[in-house]
């Protein structure tokens, strides 16, 4: 698993609605939580449609497996107090779960480190687990600045295919389609890179531990 940094905003209301607004939470400090709360998972503020591990901190036993809505959030219900490690293909959060009553909420906004692929041009195939083509998945080229502002935005087409035009640069290349995870991909356009990609996105309630993708460069 890639290691990630991010930072987590945390509200967290006793006996009633919860909001999000408060504290920013150091990385290093596990957060405080009630055995019933909401996780939302975002990535440059959009949502991200993956599945949350939640394991216990000292033995590293998987105790639950959730996954998140095409809005980014997860419910989680009725876990018993003590610290758990809560991951995904883009974060590694520890919390303290405790006995107090309410609910609240885990703001979790990922930041990849992984190495931007390399190609001459955002072309590529999309497909499931399986191998079959993937029509109808929205693609969205982003922008490396402070807002990840689109610079393009496409569908793949009945064979699978996608094509998006840009300049030579550095962007996160964002794929979604309803019923899958989120692919989310730094990648840099170079007039040396390779010449496509072929795109595999998994179901979005898969329980099996994942990237939430995976990605074959052409030769």
């Amino acid at each position: 698993m890639k290691r990630v940094l991010f930072t987590a905003i945390i509200a967290i209301a006793l006996e009633v609605p919860s909001v999000f607004c408060c504290t920013v939470v150091e990385i290093a400090a596990p957060v405080e939580l009630p055995r019933n709360f909401r996780v939302a998972l975002t990535h440059s503020a959009k949502p991200l449609q993956m599945t949350l591990s939640i394991l216990d901190y000292e033995s590293g036993k998987l105790i639950r497996q959730v996954a998140t809505n095409a809005e980014g959030i997860a419910e989680i219900r009725n876990l018993k107090p003590g610290m758990y490690r809560i991951t995904s293909p883009v974060s590694d959060y520890v919390i303290k779960v405790t006995a107090k009553r309410g609910t609240g909420d885990l703001h979790i906004e990922a930041r990849f480190d992984r190495a931007p692929i390399e190609v001459t041009a955002v072309s590529g195939i999309i497909t499931d687990a399986t191998g079959a083509v993937m029509p109808g998945a929205t693609v969205v080229l982003e922008r490396m600045d402070a807002s990840h502002s689109p610079a393009a935005v496409g569908t793949s087409d009945a064979s699978g295919s996608i094509l998006l035009n840009s300049e030579d640069g550095e962007y996160v290349l964002r794929v979604s389609r309803k019923g899958f995870q989120t692919a989310v991909v730094p990648l840099r356009i170079i007039r040396t890179g390779r010449p496509g990609f072929t795109l595999t996105l998994q179901v979005a309630n898969c329980m099996q531990s994942s990237d939430g993708f995976t990605i074959k460069l052409k030769e």
